[in-house]
């Protein structure tokens, strides 16, 4: 795969870390498995890149993607990004269960309540103070 400079330099620096997987979700801030340009703007000056950080997202996003993958920045990275991206599921589906849960038991918690008795409010009654 011929490469632009940029994005070789940023793929080593990646790899240079020791542990791609880790650093990945390091730094990716909303743990979605992607980097958004934001988030390779902070990751570029973390891994101290000295490129060009719009023109890398240029090179590395080059189909008009909004969002970078690991894949994009090295297609033989695809283990690390098939388990990046498993964890991703996992936290979602866990995430949700828990939304889930707490709807639930607040349904529950609701329908367990004392049931609230309306107040008539007559229009332009002011009931009198009587201590």
């Amino acid at each position: 795969i011929l490469m632009a400079n940029g994005a070789r330099e940023f793929r080593n620096l990646l790899r240079a870390t020791g542990d791609v997987a880790t650093t990945w979700r390091d730094l990716d801030a909303n743990g979605d498995g992607r980097l958004h340009f934001a988030e390779l703007a902070v990751a570029c000056r973390k891994l101290k890149f000295a490129g060009n950080i719009k023109k890398l997202w240029e090179q590395l996003t080059a189909g008009g993607t909004k969002e970078l993958t690991l894949l994009a920045v090295d297609p033989s990275w695809r283990a690390v990004h098939d388990a990046v991206e498993s964890e991703v599921a996992q936290r979602k589906a866990d995430k949700d269960a828990c939304h889930q849960k707490m709807q639930l038991t607040s349904y529950d918690l609701a329908c367990q309540a004392e049931p609230v008795k309306p107040q008539i409010v007559t229009p332009g009654f002011k009931p009198s103070y009587v201590p």
